[in-house]
């Protein structure tokens, strides 16, 4: 189970060449290829997976528990480090 492609994803995200949004569609796209492929992924993607799932980009749409732009980047940075989410 590889994660490099996830990882250099979330690197250009961690470096702010890339927004949340921008981040949250193409991490689901390769997610989504990844699991259509039937290629397995590691637990830490698929911690990362939820954390992307719960990014909400409007404040107004937010709730308790939802991510903005910067909780998305810091749990990508921590996905980086292999730091436990």
């Amino acid at each position: 189970m590889h994660d490099n492609e996830f990882r250099a994803l979330g690197a250009v995200f961690a470096q702010g060449r890339m927004t949340a949004i921008a981040f949250e569609g193409a991490y689901l796209n390769l997610w989504r290829r990844y699991r259509d492929l039937g290629v397995p992924t590691t637990k830490e993607v698929d911690r990362l997976f939820t954390d992307v799932d719960v990014f909400c980009c409007d404040p107004e749409l937010r709730n308790a528990g939802d991510l903005d732009e910067e909780g998305l980047r810091a749990v990508v940075v921590r996905f980086l480090r292999g730091e436990a989410g």
